[in-house]
């Protein structure tokens, strides 16, 4: 059918040009004349096109918060593994989002900021020099934390869908990703929170994606599994609230571009829930405190049509695994954001100096 068509165009085109050759006295070169039309060249317009279309590229449209459980039986391999994963995700964060993300800890405060958080995490050496500065110890007070991050900011959804104070029309609030990292079942209660925010943010008419919660655990305590498995399935259909949450047991991985985003996208973008983890092991780091190797810039290979940009596809070698990561270019001396702590120095030396 496809050449039928080809050949009754090709024939009306020619009988066409016929005619107008006749009426002006000249001759066409049929030889010289093409069959089907030229090769089509993608341009820098078309190729941003298609880069929208990255799975990543979600990411510029969120506020991305990690909770990390820094309780007592985090320590060890768990929390060398909850590094690893976070060094790993911090540069693909940055290439889309160059406020990169905030880490908060469950029971560790970062002093220097009235929120406890470390604000704009980019670099996987940032990450490295955090975790250096945190000692698992303590509970797993998951719920209140949740209530510190999450209250004031759905109190300013709110406050800007009433239009403020006097009602004049406000700039919508940036929705957010929180990410919790845990290994067991809280010591006090979040789903009151979570029942709450998702309340809160169904009075006020708020985007559908407005607040994504993600579960990650790492480990496998079968506990803490089913709990997570309660958290995603029942907490919103028990309560008649729109469904903030989603859940991935984890016990450490290769990371995946698959298991990225699952991590990164699955509590806000309703495709990729109910995604299975892969789950496979990896052996710790000898140290807590022993970081991820600088990644090597040398090793940069260009893959077109992939982002907005274009952008190198970086080799990042971290102990025990090795993944592949978006890069935007060499950062002479990153930092751990609204801090002012300098950590481009290695973080072996960061480590053993304190």
């Amino acid at each position: 059918m496809a050449g039928f068509m080809r050949s009754l165009r090709n024939g009306l085109m020619r009988n066409g040009l016929k005619q107008d050759a006749k009426e002006r006295g000249k001759a066409i070169d049929w030889a010289t004349y093409p069959d089907e039309p030229p090769a089509y060249t993608p341009t820098a317009e078309t190729q941003e096109t298609i880069a929208d279309s990255s799975p990543y590229a979600f990411l510029s449209d969120f506020d991305t918060i990690l909770l990390v459980d820094d309780s007592g039986s985090m320590s060890g391999s768990r929390w060398a593994e909850t590094r690893e994963a976070l060094s790993a995700i911090a540069p693909i964060c940055a290439e889309y989002d160059e406020d990169g993300f905030d880490i908060y800890f469950l029971n560790h405060k970062n002093w220097s900021n009235p929120t406890g958080a470390y604000a704009n995490i980019t670099t996987s050496e940032a990450v490295g020099h955090i975790f250096c500065r945190v000692t698992p110890s303590g509970r797993t007070p998951t719920g209140g934390r949740l209530h510190d991050i999450l209250n004031p900011y759905v109190d300013e959804v709110r406050y800007r869908s009433a239009g403020g104070s006097r009602g004049v029309s406000k700039p919508p609030v940036k929705p957010i990703n929180v990410i919790v990292i845990t290994d067991g079942i809280p010591t006090d209660d979040v789903e009151p929170v979570l029942i709450s925010v998702a309340r809160r943010l169904d009075e006020c008419n708020a985007k559908p994606w407005q607040v994504g919660i993600q579960f990650v655990q790492v480990g496998n305590d079968r506990s803490a599994a089913r709990w997570l498995e309660s958290l995603d399935d029942t907490l919103h259909k028990n309560n008649h609230v729109r469904d903030i949450v989603d859940t991935a047991p984890w016990s450490g991985a290769v990371l995946s571009s698959n298991t990225i985003l699952k991590i990164m996208l699955g509590g806000v973008d309703r495709r990729y829930d109910r995604q299975t983890v892969s789950r496979r092991n990896v052996l710790p780091l000898s140290s807590p405190c022993e970081a991820p190797s600088t990644p090597d810039i040398s090793q940069i290979h260009h893959k077109a049509g992939q982002q907005k940009k274009p952008f190198g596809l970086q080799r990042a070698r971290v102990r025990y695994i090795e993944v592949f990561v978006p890069v935007k270019g060499r950062r002479n001396s990153p930092s751990l954001g609204d801090n002012n702590i300098v950590v481009g120095s290695p973080a072996q030396d960061f480590c053993t100096s304190t």
